[in-house]
C-alpha cells in the first residue's frame, strides 16, 4: 500500500484493522475528497460539508461486521446528539485542514464539551479498543448538537399537527355544546313552570321545548311562530234561541235556502238535548 493516500500524506492510524474492501472503499472516498476540495477554488458551501459527513457514515454503517474498525480509520463516530471525533485521522479523509473542519462544525451548531458518562459509554460501546485504551481515547473530543437530518425531522414534526389532538380539540367542542345545550334546556324548562303534579303534561311540554331549543342554540335559528288558536267555546248554560240556530247556519252553512229547514231543526233539537243533559 502507497503511503500517499491522501495528499495531505501519510497513511492514517489502525490501517491494518481494515479488510481489503474495506481499504478499496476509503481510498476510493478520499480520492473523491481530494478532487472536489482541488477543483474548488472559493470556500465551500457547508451543504457540501455536510454531504460528506453523509459519504462517511454510509461508509461506515455499510456492514455490522468491523464497523468499529472503519471508525477509528475514518475518525468520527456518530453518537445521540452528539459527534466522536479524532480530529486527526478525520483531516486526513476529507483532505480539510484542522481549523477548516472544526469552523465547518461549529457553523453546524457543535459545540466541544467535556465528556459526560454516558456518552463514555456509548464510545467504548462502538469501539470498545478505547474502553482499555486510554491514550487513544484522549485523541477524542466530544461536539455536543443534532445532525442537520435531525433537526429537519424534529422541525417537521412541530408544523404537523397531531391527530390526537385534533380529536381531542373536536370532542371538546362538541361537548361544550351539548354542555350549553342542556343548560339552557334547564333553564327553559324551569321558566316554563312545569305542573309536576301532572306527568303527561311535563312530558308533552318537554317535547316541545326540546323541538324549539334545540335548532335555536345549536344551529341559530328562530323557532316559528305559530299563530294562536281560538279557545273552544264551553257548553251552553241556557237554552239556544231558535234565531240564533237560524244564524248560526245561514254564517257556517251555505246551502240552498230549501235546505236550510233541515239543518234548524237538526242543530236545535242537537243542542237542546246536550243542554237538558
Amino acid at each position: 500500500m502507497s503511503s500517499t493516500l491522501s495528499p495531505s500524506g501519510g497513511i492514517p492510524a489502525h490501517w491494518e484493522f481494515l479488510n481489503d474492501d474495506d481499504k478499496a472503499e476509503y481510498i476510493a472516498i478520499t480520492t473523491r475528497f481530494h478532487e472536489e476540495i482541488a477543483k474548488s477554488k472559493r470556500g465551500e458551501r457547508i451543504e457540501v460539508f455536510v454531504n460528506r459527513l453523509k459519504t462517511i457514515r454510509d461508509y461506515i454503517n455499510r456492514d455490522v461486521n468491523d464497523q468499529w474498525k472503519r471508525i477509528l480509520v475514518c475518525g468520527i463516530m456518530f453518537l445521540n446528539n452528539a459527534l466522536g471525533i479524532n480530529i486527526q485521522q478525520l483531516r486526513l479523509m476529507m483532505g480539510k485542514c484542522k481549523s477548516s473542519i472544526n469552523g465547518s462544525l461549529q457553523q453546524l451548531g457543535y459545540m466541544a464539551k467535556p465528556s459526560t458518562h454516558e456518552i463514555d459509554q456509548e464510545i467504548t460501546k462502538k469501539v470498545p479498543l478505547l474502553k482499555d485504551d486510554h491514550f487513544e481515547l484522549k485523541k477524542w473530543t466530544i461536539r455536543y448538537g443534532a445532525f442537520p437530518e435531525e433537526k429537519e425531522k424534529i422541525r417537521i414534526e412541530k408544523h404537523i399537527p397531531n391527530k390526537n389532538n385534533s380529536r381531542n380539540a373536536n370532542k371538546n367542542v362538541n361537548q361544550n355544546v351539548m354542555n350549553s345545550f342542556n343548560n339552557n334546556l334547564i333553564e327553559s324548562i324551569q321558566t316554563q313552570n312545569i305542573n309536576i303534579l301532572n306527568p303527561h303534561q311535563n312530558m308533552l311540554q318537554t317535547q316541545i321545548l326540546i323541538q324549539n331549543q334545540a335548532p335555536q342554540q345549536i344551529f341559530n335559528v328562530k323557532p316559528i311562530q305559530l299563530p294562536a288558536m281560538e279557545p273552544i267555546a264551553s257548553q251552553p248554560s241556557s237554552p239556544i234561541s231558535a234565531q240564533e240556530v237560524i244564524r248560526a247556519v245561514n254564517n257556517h252553512f251555505p246551502c240552498p235556502a230549501k235546505c236550510r229547514h233541515k239543518f234548524y231543526d237538526l242543530i236545535h233539537c242537537s243542542i237542546s238535548i246536550q243542554t237538558e243533559a
